[in-house]
């Protein structure tokens, strides 16, 4: 399932509430994926984007 939200916090806040959030509730972290800096990696630009699976 994918969960899209708009966050009150800016980037860093809105991923660091949420890895907490995963770790507080005994939920696994199976993956983390940046697309902004796979973007960048090819000479892209994009806003920062991060898939967390869990």
């Amino acid at each position: 399932m994918l969960i899209k939200s708009h966050s009150a916090f800016d980037y860093q806040q809105t991923r660091e509430r949420l890895l907490k959030a995963i770790s507080d509730n005994g939920l696994v972290l199976f993956g983390e994926f940046d697309h902004a800096k796979a973007a960048h990696n090819v000479g892209l630009t994009m806003p920062p984007t991060t898939v967390l699976v869990f």
